[in-house]
């Protein structure tokens, strides 16, 4: 097929490879509160010391992203796996409240620059026609080392003893990560090498002026911001219903996302995804009413699996969305302003889910996670993409 219609070529392979560390060193966070409880730290002060990571997200990401761009991404990736190297062997020395929140701090501001960065590059090598198939396999990525680094990380650290040489041990997998820095070098999908300059901030004001830019960037967080309360809340409702092990209703879920987003990848984009998006937020709605209805173990796991198709196309289609609608140029940036939005969900979704949850109670809050994806659906045909955007007849990878 013609160069610019691949998808899998060695850069896309190794950009992901870096991705999947990155996203492999957040995963062996699952078991840090425990590691904190082993520490002169008040327990009160646990929540603020794990959420202090996505904070620094949040404030960091919008403000780097118009620096970067295909021409300086590569360096800063470097500069960014260097540093969270140094950042995991830094908690041997976070023993109090103050070391352990400028470590948090340091850690996210530097992951941030990693991933933000990868994203900026990785987009300039998608083919315009494979935007969506493009997002299903990096997106999946983000999702499997939480499906399989908590065992791993579980056995070694009862081998071992330590979170901390659990840390260790992520550090040095993160120096597999400048190897496949080695093999980026190619130009990307637009033919014409690396852009080297950043965007500017009256450029961005023009940007965010575009409907189809605001529409999805809403969208995304209204997503993200009713998925939010089930991570984190549906432990406590599955509870009150009798249902005592919630385990297998993520288990159902995150694999159900992973195998939407590799099996049926091209589909993204040989279906309109204006449709597709509408759909899987129709879908989403049908399962946060049927979970505020729910009453036992065996509706729980099913409505697990049957959500995490929704998710699973979700969010996929709606980076593609962006890509679409965006030029070259932009994308970069606007992409990563699309991950500031889910990051956005993640932190009003437990703010709004607790607050409905203890006024009103779990049912009335699935009910309201529903009303905000109602509100994404009603966005959606809002959305205009230039018929030759969605077109169809893709080749094989």
């Amino acid at each position: 097929m013609p160069a610019e219609d691949k998808l899998i070529t060695k850069e896309f392979v190794a950009l992901n490879g870096v991705i999947f560390i990155a996203f492999s060193n957040m995963a062996i966070f699952y078991g840090f509160e425990r590691f904190l409880a082993t520490l002169p730290i008040a327990p009160k002060w646990f929540g603020l010391l794990i959420g202090l990571f996505a904070l620094a997200t949040l404030i960091i990401r919008p403000v780097i992203s118009p620096w970067f761009h295909p021409g300086n991404a590569k360096k800063w990736m470097t500069y960014g796996v260097i540093s969270i190297i140094i950042s995991l062997l830094l908690y041997h020395l976070a023993i109090n409240w103050w070391a352990m929140s400028l470590v948090r701090v340091f850690h996210g501001a530097v992951h941030t620059v990693l991933v933000t960065a990868a994203t900026a590059l990785i987009v300039s090598y998608i083919p315009e026609k494979r935007s969506g198939q493009a997002f299903g396999v990096i997106t999946a990525l983000t999702l499997v080392p939480y499906g399989i680094i908590p065992p791993l990380a579980g056995l070694v650290s009862r081998s071992t003893g330590s979170f901390l040489y659990l840390l260790d041990y992520s550090a040095i997998m993160l120096v597999l990560a400048f190897p496949l820095l080695a093999l980026i070098g190619g130009k990307t999908m637009e033919g014409k090498g690396r852009g080297r300059d950043r965007i500017r901030w009256p450029e961005i004001a023009d940007i965010l002026k575009d409907r189809n830019v605001i529409l999805l960037l809403l969208i995304c967080l209204l997503v993200w911001t009713a998925f939010a309360p089930v991570f984190f809340l549906v432990d406590g409702y599955a509870k009150k219903i009798g249902v005592m092990d919630t385990g297998w209703f993520f288990t159902a879920s995150v694999f159900t996302e992973i195998f939407v987003r590799l099996v049926a990848g091209k589909l993204f984009d040989r279906i309109s995804k204006v449709i597709l998006l509408a759909g899987s937020a129709a879908w989403l709605i049908l399962g946060y009413l049927a979970l505020a209805n729910c009453s036992t173990a065996a509706g729980l796991y099913i409505l697990g699996a049957f959500l995490g198709l929704g998710w699973g196309v979700a969010m996929p289609v709606i980076n593609g969305l962006m890509f679409d609608v965006s030029s070259s140029r932009h994308r970069p940036l606007l992409t990563n302003l699309l991950f500031e939005m889910y990051q956005g969900g993640f932190l009003l979704g437990p703010v709004v889910g607790t607050y409905v949850m203890n006024h009103q109670g779990y049912r009335a809050l699935y009910y309201v996670c529903g009303g905000l994806v109602a509100i994404a659906l009603v966005m959606t045909p809002f959305i205009r993409i230039h018929p030759k955007a969605d077109e169809a007849g893709l080749s094989d990878i």
